[in-house]
């Protein structure tokens, strides 16, 4: 009896023994493989938090700019102007579209050429002295070539070389459509093409391109900065230079020629009272002019 009983005790041990140690076999990998998958997500996390921070940094700085030496600059909030203008330095802002920096080159001169009064050039033209340009008798194309008709019923091609600079950024900012340079220079160019009309109707030919070349440039840039100002445009004209201004090419020659002959009069003119004063003063002697 005996020794059935311990029989019986041992069998239900080794069951007992068997039934605690098959899970364990089990789920000894299991564990291992989510702890694994804890692992890799937590690290996946943490990478993911910190290309977010590096993302969220980035954004916070995307509106940090740098103002040159020659520029000033000024800040929009919701687009409305701030009173603050910016020199020379970093300047942080809010990202767009919250804040906007604009900066325009406001401490240097800015020069524009103007060739909507002068006549278009064949390609094998383009950057040739006037001299060497010659053209037949066909007359104008009033969809390619421009002019301005002076006092004198003639026509005058021209070129206009404009310097100008922003003397009043928050001027510019407020009242000129556009926060880039290509406005002031939209702007300027369609004042000098009718400010050009105006001035050309009351100058002859020969003073606009020889005479009173130096009074037309002056009323050019007076009038041009009369408009700029009435529009509060913050921007200023410094200078206005008429570059390469010449008749029509097919009747360039005849109007040098007859320039050419009035010089001629004028020399010979300027000859004969010379002459007269020298004979009347030997004649005379000092009461010649009584």
């Amino acid at each position: 009896m005996a020794h059935t009983h311990d029989h019986s005790h041992h069998h239900h041990h080794d069951e007992d023994d068997h039934a605690h140690g098959g899970p364990e076999v089990i789920e000894t990998p299991m564990d291992a493989a989510s702890e694994s998958l804890s692992d890799a997500l937590r690290s996946s996390f943490r990478i993911l938090k910190g290309i977010m921070l590096v993302l969220v940094l980035l954004y916070l700085f995307s509106n940090v700019r740098k103002v040159d030496v020659h520029e000033q600059a000024l800040q929009l909030r919701m687009g409305t102007l701030l009173p603050t203008v910016y020199e020379s330095q970093v300047v942080w802002a809010f990202p767009f579209p919250i804040d906007e920096i604009v900066p325009l080159p406001t401490k240097q001169s800015n020069e524009l050429l103007v060739s909507s009064h002068s006549f278009r050039r064949a390609p094998d033209e383009v950057g040739k002295p006037l001299s060497f340009i010659s053209r037949g008798m066909d007359g104008l194309n009033p969809a390619f070539d421009g002019a301005l008709m002076t006092a004198d019923g003639g026509l005058v091609h021209v070129q206009w070389k404009v310097t100008y600079k922003f003397d009043d950024l928050r001027k510019y900012v407020s009242h000129v459509v556009g926060l880039k340079v290509e406005a002031a220079e939209t702007l300027i160019r369609g004042m000098i093409e009718t400010v050009g009309i105006h001035v050309a109707a009351e100058h002859s030919a020969e003073e606009m391109i020889r005479t009173r070349v130096e009074d037309v440039q002056n009323a050019m840039k007076a009038r041009v900065n009369e408009r700029l100002e009435e529009l509060q445009s913050g921007v200023v004209v410094t200078r206005v230079e008429m570059f390469e201004p010449t008749p029509p090419i097919p009747v360039r020659d005849s109007f040098d020629n007859t320039q050419k002959a009035e010089n001629t009069k004028q020399t010979k003119i300027r000859d004969a009272e010379q002459q007269r004063t020298k004979l009347l003063s030997e004649a005379a002697g000092a009461a010649y002019p009584r």
